[in-house]
């Protein structure tokens, strides 16, 4: 069988994430939406799809990826970018379809699209009206619609991601507590307090935790990411690759190759990449009212029916020293927040927000800032991601 990763069609409601990124690479855990699929069904050949050919050429140049084209006439299964996949959704993916002789499609326990299986497949199928294929419920739900859902699942999408998908725990020594795995290459500084009463922490390779830190678990901590000294990290955050964390985070995702080193609250939010957090910034994630977060997308609002939303920053961004961030930002690509006060909820994408006014951030200026910024990590910004930025700067 093969399995298709099919990119949604609503793929605005992940932004500001989406403008540079596949939904399937939103990390939740210890791996992202695509790598959890491409483990569970790693018997299987696995296909990535995208019709915009400019965010799928980036997409492949920054995974190193190969290109691979999609088998016909042969059994398929079309999972959605946006569909999280662990070993108790997988067995019941698999139990559904197993039987089938017909196009079906696969639904969560709310109704939510997982997906397609079709016996015998062709490309034409992928665009076809599905009013005439059989439905078929798996009993949990796996679908996610919006980032700020991601944050319920942190904790225990670290526990599955270390149980089931890592396959070389002898690199990891529990030696320094029950419930602590520290890759054999990550260093811990004196003084460090771990808490793992409430779930696993997870220190990968090459991670360094600096002296007098305090890590509550479940928390995973990324390939050569920095905790700084002093930071206080509390349950439900995982850090991607290459981040530098200091100051105060709660129930948080940090995509990766992202800095907040100094102090300055984050909590119930979600950093992208290349995301640079100036000292002493913070966000509120509760209302003075206590009343449900509303988020403020481009072309709608959306009542979350969450009390706790921090904010969700987009790919290159950057905030100033002791910067203010509403309950419920959504701060977009390429910006720079530099206010005093509350920031305004929703900061469209390439804005440069100072007290005097809101300019928007001059194209060719912002390309080679991120040269600058990605150099530092020995990374290149590569022509095809230029150009997925110069189109979202058109729009």
């Amino acid at each position: 069988m093969q399995v298709v990763i099919k990119e949604i069609e609503n793929r605005m409601d992940f932004e500001p994430f989406s403008n540079l990124h596949l939904v399937s690479e939103l990390r939740c855990g210890m791996l992202q939406l695509g790598e959890k699929i491409e483990h569970y069904f790693s018997n299987c050949e696995i296909v990535f799809h995208c019709n915009n050919s400019v965010l799928f050429d980036s997409f492949l140049i920054r995974t190193n990826k190969k290109s691979k084209k999609i088998k016909e006439n042969v059994s398929t299964l079309v999972l959605n970018s946006n569909v999280l996949i662990n070993k108790e959704t997988h067995k019941e993916i698999i139990k559904a379809i197993t039987t089938e002789t017909s196009n079906t499609i696969i639904l969560d326990k709310k109704q939510n699209e997982i997906g397609c299986y079709f016996k015998n497949f062709d490309l034409s199928k992928m665009k076809m009206d599905k009013d005439d294929f059989k439905k078929v419920t798996i009993k949990y739900n796996c679908v996610i619609n919006f980032i700020w859902e991601l944050f319920d699942l942190i904790g225990g999408e670290i526990e599955k991601d270390f149980n089931n998908c890592v396959k070389n725990k002898s690199n990891f020594s529990d030696k320094i507590g029950d419930g602590i795995y520290l890759n054999k290459s990550a260093k811990i500084g004196r003084g460090v307090v771990f808490d793992s009463s409430k779930g696993k922490i997870i220190i990968d390779e090459m991670a360094t935790v600096m002296p007098l830190s305090f890590i509550e678990g479940p928390c995973y901590i990324g390939k050569r990411t920095i905790i700084k000294a002093g930071a206080v990290i509390y349950k439900n955050c995982c850090f991607g690759p290459f981040c530098k964390i200091g100051g105060e985070i709660d129930n948080s995702i940090f995509q990766g190759y992202s800095n907040k080193q100094h102090n300055g609250f984050i909590g119930n939010s979600f950093v992208s990449e290349w995301v640079n957090i100036g000292a002493g910034t913070s966000n509120s994630d509760l209302k003075n009212n206590y009343s449900n977060v509303t988020i403020h997308l481009a072309d709608k609002k959306i009542d979350t029916r969450k009390r706790f939303i921090g904010v969700v920053i987009g790919d290159h961004s950057k905030t100033a020293i002791n910067t203010s961030l509403n309950t419920g930002s959504i701060i977009g690509i390429f910006s720079n927040v530099a206010k005093v006060g509350l920031t305004e909820k929703y900061i469209p994408p390439f804005s440069w927000i100072s007290e005097k006014a809101t300019e928007k951030y001059d194209l060719q200026r912002a390309i080679l800032t991120a040269k600058v910024v990605m150099n530092r990590r020995h990374k290149e910004l590569s022509f095809e991601e230029q150009q997925l930025i110069s189109d979202c700067y058109m729009k």
